[in-house]
């Protein structure tokens, strides 16, 4: 006997043409389509207004379910997002406050919906969310990538609104703890470029020089960072030379200095480990060469010491003797080279 899989039964279920039949002619007139329509609506509002969020849910999605092109299914489709936002649900919310600004003409709570959707990207930002947006799913998906969609909704939908510029100022602060710092510094300068003046563009010079230590990291010696942080920094002097921010920015910039000194002195410290003082000096030199203010270049000098390095051997190698010195070519002679030496008569010769 051939079993069939009970979710594959589901799924037939689900899209098969007799069911989606069954929902257009489940109301044998106009006028009782209409009746059912404000029927389950005024339910829903009363519910809403007693702050019964879970019959309220189960009543405007009857109405949003059987009349998605009405306008009293519009403005079914706000009080169904306010509903899941009540109750924890924040990727329904947002589905259903995206439908109720798709489907409505002139929205009547545009605002209101707006503030609705920026509450849930704060929220999803360390939270989780179901996956797929399956209801009987549980929360185990981070919620990180659909706030960052949230936020480019927000600044698309009103470019200048205050809730545009707190969105571009949190999607930058999500994705520098998202790690993605190369994206949030574009994030944070274009919020820099677009809005010059206002009170968190100083937080957001220092945020970019803190994105440049932790992107100086992971991308070991890359002198654009150490280059690009200090651009930074004077430009952020130049735009608010009182704010005490300045020190800061300038601080980290310092500290990706002491980053590229260390890697230096690393290798240095390696080499000194495995009995090669030679090799291990050149790193020590490079490093107070390079960072000569850092903390690491005066450990270098107290290692370049204890190597006993003079000045001048730190300077350039030393040179070798008139003996030593090759004066010309030196000729080979293939037969000697491979002439086979006398064998030990025993292993003690």
């Amino acid at each position: 006997m051939i079993r069939f899989p009970t979710s594959l039964l589901c799924l037939f279920l689900l899209f098969s043409p007799s069911l989606q039949a069954a929902k257009k002619k489940m109301f044998s007139s106009e006028q009782e389509a209409k009746q059912y329509l404000l029927y389950h609506y005024n339910r829903g509002v009363d519910e809403y207004n007693h702050l019964n969020w879970r019959n309220a849910c189960d009543e405007f999605e009857r109405v949003v379910r059987f009349f998605p092109e009405d306008k009293i299914a519009a403005q079914a489709s706000f009080y169904l997002g306010v509903s899941y936002f009540e109750r924890g649900e924040l990727d329904f919310a947002n589905c259903e406050f995206s439908a109720y600004l798709q489907t409505s003409e002139q929205p009547e709570y545009f605002e209101e919906t707006l503030q609705y959707k920026f509450c849930i990207a704060e929220k999803l930002k360390y939270g989780k969310r179901r996956p797929f947006t399956v209801r009987y799913l549980p929360k185990w998906m981070t919620g990180q990538d659909l706030s960052l969609q949230i936020y480019d909704e927000i600044i698309a939908a009103v470019p200048n609104h205050p809730l545009a510029i707190q969105s571009l100022f949190h999607k930058a602060l999500l994705l520098q703890k998202m790690r993605e710092y190369r994206a949030s510094i574009e994030a944070y300068q274009l919020f820099i470029r677009r809005f010059p003046k206002n009170e968190l563009t100083p937080q957001s010079y220092l945020n970019i020089s803190q994105a440049y230590y932790q992107l100086s990291q992971l991308e070991f010696q890359n002198p654009d960072l150490l280059a690009l942080a200090d651009v930074n920094v004077k430009k952020f002097a130049e735009s608010f030379p009182r704010d005490c921010k300045v020190a800061q920015a300038a601080h980290y910039s310092s500290l990706i200095k002491e980053v590229y000194a260390k890697g230096l002195c690393s290798v240095g410290q390696f080499y000194e480990r495995t009995h090669h003082p030679d090799a291990a000096a050149i790193y020590y030199q490079s490093a107070i060469e390079d960072y000569p203010t850092t903390k690491v270049a005066a450990y270098c000098r107290c290692r370049m010491n204890q190597l006993n390095y003079s000045d001048e051997e730190r300077a350039k190698a030393a040179p070798l003797d008139e003996e030593q010195r090759p004066t010309g070519p030196i000729v080979l002679d293939p037969q000697k080279m491979y002439e086979p030496t006398q064998l030990p008569l025993n292993d003690f010769d």
